[in-house]
């Protein structure tokens, strides 16, 4: 069966890579999610779950920060011919990070761009910082992801994006008591809570509830915990207390682990391995 499958190699401030087997009608190609690990970690972290990769036919970046782009992917893009599509803002940021600009592809807000026969991507710009970030969907014909990192906040058109994807990987950055609380300078604080920053826990599960107004996804994956500012027992506390079962169907990610295997079809996302992951 012509099948979806993911797996979040690692999200966080260290490095933000995952990666993506996808059906396509010539057969299935492989694309990561963000370059923020290292080619050798990648590697490491997708033999642990029984994957010997051979190199992505794209990556697919939301932004050029240096937690999701290390530039040690610049001379591997070069020799292999690797795609990296991004939309044109921040074309510049990785080609002074050494993708060639003959490897670089455009990708249009709101447009959609076909990778190959049968694998179909859209963005839509995210706030976040100066330049923004890029909410993706990537659709097949056996199943659809859309991948919601440093959003700053949940705008109409991400939330619509996102809408009747079969998983939905979101980011689930801090807690507003742990943030408030922290020794962070002030201007730190406030570049994160600002709107421009990154989503908290409940502004998550805000967009998560607002998405599944119509059309609910299989499998949602949190992204993107603040190691200082978060912790997974935080976020089950406030998914049990809001969204009750639900919460059966959400992974945790880590910023130093993989997850498990993921497997998303049209009907169902499955877990591989284990209903709820969380960071040993």
């Amino acid at each position: 069966m012509s099948r979806v499958r993911l797996c979040v190699l690692g999200s966080g401030s260290g490095g933000n890579s995952s990666w993506l087997s996808l059906p396509a009608r010539n057969g299935p190609i492989e694309c990561l999610v963000d370059a923020g690990l290292s080619p050798r970690a990648v590697r490491e972290r997708l033999k642990v779950r029984g994957v010997n990769s051979v190199a992505p036919a794209a990556i697919l970046v939301t932004h050029a920060d240096t937690d999701h782009w290390r530039s040690t992917w610049g001379r591997l893009v070069a020799r292999l011919g690797i795609r990296v599509i991004a939309r044109r803002a921040h074309h510049g940021e990785l080609a002074a990070a050494g993708v060639p600009r003959d490897r670089l592809v455009e990708l249009k807000p709101e447009r959609e761009l076909e990778i190959v026969p049968g694998v179909r991507v859209r963005g839509a710009i995210a706030p976040h910082d100066e330049l923004g970030s890029t909410a993706l969907r990537i659709d097949t014909d056996h199943g659809s992801v859309a991948w919601l990192t440093d959003l700053g906040r949940a705008t109409p058109a991400v939330l619509e994006l996102a809408r009747h994807s079969d998983l939905l990987a979101i980011e689930s950055n801090y807690c507003p008591e742990l943030q408030r609380a922290s020794r962070r300078p002030a201007f730190l604080k406030a570049r994160i809570m600002g709107g421009r920053g990154h989503l908290s826990n409940e502004q998550c599960l805000d967009a998560v509830d607002a998405i599944e107004r119509e059309g609910r996804p299989r499998q949602v994956v949190l992204l993107h915990l603040s190691r200082e500012c978060n912790h997974p027992t935080r976020i089950r506390e406030l998914w049990r207390a809001r969204a009750g079962d639900r919460w059966r169907r959400v992974v945790v990610s880590s910023q130093t682990h993989p997850t498990p295997m993921l497997t998303v079809t049209a009907s169902a996302a499955i877990d591989e391995h284990a209903t709820l992951f969380a960071p040993p």
